[in-house]
């Protein structure tokens, strides 16, 4: 093969690999939902990991994820302490979306109850698993401290909205 024509197989080879890439990320569909910031308000994506406001497309299909908590599963909570059960609530979560078809990207809003909530201790275990689990630009949120759950042993439970292409 001459010069000629390994530059213009390599360049057709070229074009194959560009219209894979095109095709890919075209294929991946954009969430159906976008994020406001409104101004006059503390940037909270900035701040706290979280969207003050997020606006849903009509006709977007809704996933709804129960209160969630840091359980295996036989119903036993996975440890007497918060960190391993925020972690595992927070996979409890993503089992429940993964089940609907969704991922942590597609979560819009969280409800999240701590049992004697001490903001300074307990806010860093929560944020990196919000991180970990919904990306650098989380879904809107609320952390409420409590006095006590559906059980003694439970110190954290969180609650899910996802939203998705119909």
């Amino acid at each position: 093969m001459d010069h000629r024509h390994a530059a213009l197989s390599s360049t057709a080879l070229a074009g194959v690999l560009a219209l894979l890439v095109c095709s890919t990320a075209v294929a991946q569909p954009s969430p159906v939902f976008k994020r406001l910031a409104p101004k006059g308000l503390a940037d909270s994506q900035k701040l706290w990991d979280y969207s003050q406001v997020i606006v849903v497309e009509p006709g977007a299909r809704l996933v709804e994820v129960a209160g969630t908590t840091g359980d295996d599963e036989r119903g036993n909570m996975v440890s007497s302490d918060m960190r391993p059960q925020v972690e595992r609530t927070f996979a409890n979560v993503a089992r429940s979306l993964r089940a609907a078809g969704a991922t942590g990207r597609d979560v819009i809003r969280v409800r999240m109850y701590v049992v004697r909530l001490d903001a300074d201790k307990h806010w860093p275990i929560i944020n990196e698993q919000m991180r970990k689990h919904f990306g650098d630009r989380g879904p809107t949120a609320t952390l409420v401290g409590i006095q006590t759950l559906a059980a003694p042993d439970i110190l954290f439970e969180m609650e899910a909205t996802a939203a998705l292409r119909p």
